[in-house]
């Protein structure tokens, strides 16, 4: 926070497993191999672990669908 500008994306956790299906799973080694069902369950222990240090941020942004226009607004320039 102190060196720069700081958004959390808050989503649901099936909208972030959705969005993680699209891409090539194999190039991140934490989720390579798991089911739609075990991507839901590891993502949202990870993030409810994660949780305190994301609500840090300067910004937070609820619920999608984000337009890069939206998050341009947040930002000092």
């Amino acid at each position: 926070n102190a060196a720069g500008e700081t958004i959390f994306l808050d989503v649901p956790t099936e909208f972030l497993a959705e969005r993680l299906s699209q891409s090539d799973l194999t190039a991140r080694p934490l989720l390579a191999g798991k089911t739609q069902s075990e991507l839901i369950s590891f993502l949202g222990k990870t993030l409810a672990d994660r949780r305190q240090f994301y609500v840090q941020a300067k910004h937070l942004v609820a619920s999608p669908p984000y337009t890069s226009n939206a998050l341009l607004r947040l930002l000092p320039l």
